[in-house]
């Protein structure tokens, strides 16, 4: 089960990043 998360936190995390970015323009 562990690698299983580890992946998907990788994978919802990295999808996250690429739309946080246009956020975080704006909070930095």
């Amino acid at each position: 089960l562990s690698k299983m998360i580890d992946e998907y936190i990788e994978k919802y995390f990295y999808l996250g990043s690429l739309e946080n970015r246009k956020k975080r323009k704006f909070i930095l």
